[in-house]
Order: structure tokens, then C-alpha cells, then sequence
């Protein structure tokens, strides 16, 4: 069983407000070297400009069945695709999937 639903993206944009600390982007740049890799980010700005795009138009929005303030945006560039999950207005981590 799933353990997230499907949202469609664009229920949530121009709405929901979110925000990037600089901790978590130097979470990610120690915890997921494959996404800043893979993307080519060269700097703290460029990651946080980059959760930006993807946070305000994703190819797919998922709300977490068991917590309603964790939301996962989807965007596939090329053979990736990228997850930047928010919660609570707040994105917690990016990473890619398979």
C-alpha cells in the first residue's frame, strides 16, 4: 500500500508557501552528493534557486497519507527524477529517485 496520495500541482501553486534553510542546503550537499552531481550545483544559491523550480512548478505533487504537511514535488529532467520534500511549509531534502 502506498504510503502518500496524489495530488495534482497545480491545486497547490501560487498558494503554498514554503521556505529553504540554509541548513538544509548544506544537508543535501553532504547527504545527497548524487543530486549536486547530477545537476551540476556549484553553490548553496544555485541548489536553493534550483528547490525553488521544482517546489513551484513540479510535474507532480504527492501529500503523505499519514502526515498532511509532508508533501513530495516531482520534476524529471532528462532520465532523473528529482524529490524535494516539503513539510510544513518548509523544504527538509531533495534526492533522486531510482
Amino acid at each position: 500500500m502506498n504510503s502518500f496520495k496524489r495530488l495534482k500541482g497545480y491545486l497547490l501553486k501560487g498558494y503554498f508557501v514554503y521556505s529553504i534553510s540554509e541548513d538544509t542546503l548544506n544537508h543535501i550537499l553532504r547527504r545527497h552528493p548524487d543530486v549536486i552531481e547530477k545537476l551540476n550545483i556549484r553553490s548553496l544559491q544555485e541548489l536553493a534557486n534550483f528547490l525553488q523550480s521544482v517546489v513551484t512548478n513540479p510535474d507532480e505533487v504527492y501529500v503523505d497519507a499519514k502526515d498532511s504537511n509532508v508533501l513530495y514535488y516531482l520534476r524529471t529532467l532528462n532520465d532523473l527524477r528529482i524529490v524535494v520534500v516539503v513539510k510544513g511549509g518548509k523544504v527538509k531534502t531533495c534526492y533522486l529517485l531510482g
